[in-house]
């Protein structure tokens, strides 16, 4: 799937959210952060990431070993900064990211910022 990808000549917001997805869901927590931040940073690659990114990309942060916390709370600085509505899915994608790196206070503060809370 990642070499249709590549191969791609235009690609959109759900394309790389689909390829993040798919290497989170497959273990490749690191693969799925670097096509991330590859896709925020590249200067030929105009997309804005959607809910549906940002919750695939901190469920990999959750996941990682080493220095996903600290990529996850860039993007909760990057979901403040852009007034992104913290829905339940979002919200939640957060709430494990901080849980899973013993954030529970942070963790407590996005719980009760979460918009409609469900159930």
């Amino acid at each position: 799937a990642f070499e249709l990808f590549q191969r791609m000549p235009v690609t959109d917001v759900v394309s790389w959210t689909t390829v993040i997805n798919g290497f989170g869901k497959n273990g490749l927590h690191d693969k799925a952060v670097m096509l991330f931040r590859e896709m925020i940073e590249n200067d030929h690659v105009v997309i804005t990431p959607n809910e549906a990114t940002l919750v695939s990309v901190l469920s990999s942060c959750a996941n990682l070993d080493q220095g996903g916390v600290h990529l996850g709370k860039q993007i909760h600085g990057y979901v403040m900064r852009k007034k992104i509505i913290l829905t339940a899915t979002l919200g939640t994608a957060l709430l494990d990211m901080y849980g899973k790196a013993g954030h529970l206070e942070m963790a407590s503060t996005i719980f009760n910022q979460i918009h409609k809370k469900e159930v």
